[in-house]
């Protein structure tokens, strides 16, 4: 039978042996997907004020109406725009409902944000159920 100070010593050499193999770069990838997956937890925990709900996606769909209109926006403005026209036309690209060729995405885009501001008593509900029940008006 070995004495603790074998096993500690066996223990301390491989320590050793870990350290060296495992690059720099290796350790910094580890620790940035620990953070990412740490944020994104807090993301999906958080209240529902956050970036994640129907709020949120109809005050930044009406600020890209008015991108849309001339108005200039503020760099946090122009996120939040951008934030509701890649979120509406994913939804548009990957829905069932099939729009006619020459409706373009500016043009559902100013359907969701026209559909989100007549019906603040859905605003609890998920998005995309909010931007496909928009987009039935045009697509079928």
């Amino acid at each position: 039978m070995k004495s603790k100070s074998t096993h500690f010593n066996v223990a301390r050499r491989i320590g050793k042996l870990g350290a060296e193999a495992v690059k720099p770069s290796t350790v910094m990838l580890l620790l940035l997907g620990a953070v990412i997956v740490s944020l994104t937890g807090r993301a999906m925990a958080s209240d529902h004020h956050s970036t994640l709900d129907s709020t949120y996606l109809r005050l930044a769909c009406s600020l890209t109406t008015k991108m849309y209109d001339g108005d200039s926006l503020s760099t946090e403005q122009a996120i939040m725009s951008e934030y509701c026209t890649g979120y509406v036309s994913g939804i548009a690209d990957e829905t069932t409902l099939r729009c006619p060729n020459d409706v373009t995405y500016s043009q559902i885009v100013r359907i969701v944000a026209k559909y989100l501001n007549d019906h603040p008593e859905r605003l609890h509900e998920r998005k995309f159920v909010l931007v496909e029940d928009a987009m039935r008006q045009v697509c079928k």
